[in-house]
């Protein structure tokens, strides 16, 4: 059973956390915003650029300060950024139960969000900036190698390295195979999903990239449903993140 206090602390860290994380992907809003240079304040509406600033920063709250909407353009920001508050929130508890209070943890906080930023961004700009993903790749790696040196497991870093190769071989071959169905930024985002995955266990690259296919075929009936059987393009990295979360969080029954 986990920590009652644990998990507490780790869903208050998810909100307050998740106010980064939805200013890093209104910063990636759209195709113009990749190329712009991240300047303070962070923190910015997703129209007219405005600063944010005081109780439109406190978790949950912020976004309601001005009634949902930019004090500048009356653009409507509180439901958009609840969501991504409170969805990083659940991704915090979730790890908290899966990994307890363990140095694993942490950097697996750490990714849960990186994840949902990407996700939201992908969403958004059908696009996984290097900007965003080659950070997360570098530091990933030097922690995977930190973490299992700390926990004198260093059989562990070669069990990410052939994770981080496995999936990116598996997609670098479907983006080949069918360009349009896979893009390069998902390539690179497997390469990040992989190093994590294979850290717990490699098998786990398989059952991940299961559960994105199945998200992928569940949302693109919905397309068709919604469009009245007209096919539209969908981006695929929030399904490469969610079946990395779902393997991630459920791997102890998976690997054994």
């Amino acid at each position: 059973m986990a920590d009652p206090v644990l998990l507490a602390a780790c869903g208050a860290g998810g909100l307050v956390s998740g106010v980064f994380v939805e200013a890093l992907a209104v910063r990636h809003r759209d195709d113009a915003d990749l190329d712009r240079p991240l300047r303070a304040p962070w923190s910015r509406c997703g129209s007219c650029d405005a600063p944010l600033h005081g109780l439109e920063l406190v978790p949950v709250a912020g976004p309601f300060a001005h009634r949902g909407r930019c004090r500048e353009c009356g653009h409507v920001v509180g439901v958009a950024q609840l969501a991504v508050q409170v969805v990083n929130a659940v991704l915090w508890i979730l790890a908290g139960i899966r990994f307890g209070a363990s140095a694993p943890l942490v950097p697996y906080l750490l990714l849960f969000s990186g994840l949902l930023t990407l996700a939201v961004v992908d969403l958004r700009t059908y696009r996984l900036p290097d900007r965003l993903t080659f950070p997360m790749l570098y530091g990933s790696v030097v922690a995977v190698v930190v973490l299992s040196l700390v926990r004198h497991e260093p059989a562990r870093i070669l069990y990410a390295a052939a994770g981080s190769l496995g999936f990116f071989a598996l997609l670098a071959l479907m983006a080949f195979v069918s360009p349009k169905g896979m893009g390069w930024g998902d390539v690179k985002l497997a390469r990040l999903l992989g190093l994590w995955l294979g850290w717990l266990s490699p098998i786990l690259v398989v059952h991940s990239l299961l559960v994105a296919g199945l998200a992928g075929v569940v949302v693109g009936l919905v397309v068709l449903a919604v469009r009245r059987g007209h096919s539209a393009p969908f981006p695929f990295g929030p399904m490469l993140a969610l079946g990395a979360v779902v393997a991630i969080l459920i791997s102890p029954a998976l690997v054994a």
